[in-house]
């Protein structure tokens, strides 16, 4: 009786901890979201006026195009990136031992439910920790060719579209598409797809 009475006088002490976090996840995933698509739509500006800068409505339609393209194709990589950092590990040291919330006690051989029977497929987990090593191994020592390489990527991409100022705009949203994809990719795994796989179990 006594023993039961602790937790609940403890909840009524400090709150509920659980239910807390869950509101200032919620309150990150609505701030997040708001923040990437103000960024987005920025982004958006700053292509239509780039293409509304050019000599003349041929020019202006590519300007637009050629800026749209660098965006998806930078953001797409930079999200794929993003994810295989976000992407939630599997704590394979967690136990079969279930707290009893009424008692706040913890009920041992309990039997187990069918998601804890079996283990979490974590094939994408482990070519997730491998790519990510690869990514910033790679990224480490190339790190001095990287400047020369998006600026060799920009000048190809100008070389075909031929657009005013079309190396520098491609430069600065290479760094920003990726940038920004990389956020994207991780907070929505952080934020959404943790919530996801613990509904399903843990099982990637």
């Amino acid at each position: 009786m006594v023993t039961g009475l602790i937790p609940k006088f403890n909840r009524f002490l400090y709150g509920d901890k659980n239910a807390e976090q869950q509101g200032k996840r919620d309150k990150l995933k609505t701030r997040s979201k708001k923040t990437l698509i103000w960024v987005f739509v920025i982004a958006l500006v700053a292509i239509g006026l780039f293409g509304g800068f050019q000599e003349n409505a041929d020019m202006q339609l590519k300007a637009t195009a050629f800026g749209l393209i660098i965006l998806i194709a930078t953001c797409t990589g930079g999200a794929f990136v993003g994810f295989l950092f976000g992407l939630p590990r599997i704590n394979k040291d967690r136990k079969s031992d279930v707290a009893d919330d009424n008692q706040n006690n913890v009920i041992p051989n309990k039997p187990l439910s069918n998601s804890e029977k079996y283990l979490a497929n974590s094939n994408l987990e482990e070519i997730s920790d491998w790519l990510t090593k690869i990514i910033v191994g790679v990224g480490l020592t190339q790190i001095g060719k990287i400047p020369e390489f998006i600026l060799q990527i920009a000048e190809k991409l100008n070389a075909d579209f031929k657009v005013t100022g079309g190396v520098t705009f491609a430069v600065s949203f290479i760094c920003f598409g990726t940038i920004f994809g990389f956020f994207v990719g991780y907070l929505v795994t952080k934020l959404y797809l943790e919530d996801v796989f613990e509904k399903r179990g843990g099982g990637i």
